[in-house]
C-alpha cells in the first residue's frame, strides 16, 4: 500500500515535480518489499544518486534491501533476536575499546556523532569482539543515523 499522504509530504518537503513523484510511485510498485524502512523518502534518494534511472535505482534499492535482511539490520537496532541480543552483549567490551558518543544535532537537525579514532585501540578493539559483530556495531549505528 502506497500512502497517498506519504507522497504528497514528499513532493511538498522536496519540491518534486508530478513526474518525479510518479517515478517513485511506480518503483515503490515494483519492489513490492514487506521491508518497513522502505518508504518514498527512501526511494527518492536512491532514484536521486542514480539520476532517476529506474532500473538502477531499482537494483540498487533492492541490493540495499537484500543486505539489511542479510545483517538484520532491525534485530540489531533493537537488540532482539540472536544477532541483536549477541550485539548487546558484546556492547560494553566494543564501547571500552571504540570512543565514540552522539552528542547532539546540528542547524538541520542531522545527528552528530564523534568518533574519537586518534583515541582508538585498534588491539583492545580487535579482541573485544569478532569482525561479525563489528561490522554489526557499526551498521547499527548508521541504522541509527537515518532513522
Amino acid at each position: 500500500f502506497i500512502s497517498m499522504e506519504a507522497l504528497e509530504a514528499l513532493r511538498s518537503a522536496k519540491g518534486l515535480s508530478e513526474e518525479q513523484v510518479e517515478q517513485v510511485r511506480s518503483l515503490l510498485s515494483a519492489l513490492k518489499s514487506t521491508d518497513l524502512s522502505v518508504n518514498c523518502f527512501l526511494v527518492w534518494r536512491f532514484l536521486k544518486s542514480q539520476k532517476q534511472d529506474m532500473e538502477k535505482a531499482q537494483a540498487m534499492l533492492q541490493s540495499h534491501i537484500e543486505w539489511r535482511t542479510r545483517m538484520n539490520v532491525d534485530e540489531l537496532v533493537a537488540f532482539e533476536g540472536k544477532t541483536g541480543i549477541a550485539l548487546k552483549a558484546a556492547m560494553p567490551r566494543i564501547l571500552a575499546a571504540y570512543p565514540c558518543a552522539w552528542v547532539g544535532v546540528d542547524k538541520e537537525f542531522r545527528p552528530i556523532e564523534i568518533r574519537r579514532l586518534g583515541l582508538l585501540e585498534w588491539g583492545k578493539l580487535f579482541e573485544s569482539a569478532p569482525k561479525d559483530q563489528l561490522l554489526q556495531f557499526n551498521a547499527r549505528a548508521c541504522e541509527q543515523l537515518i532513522r
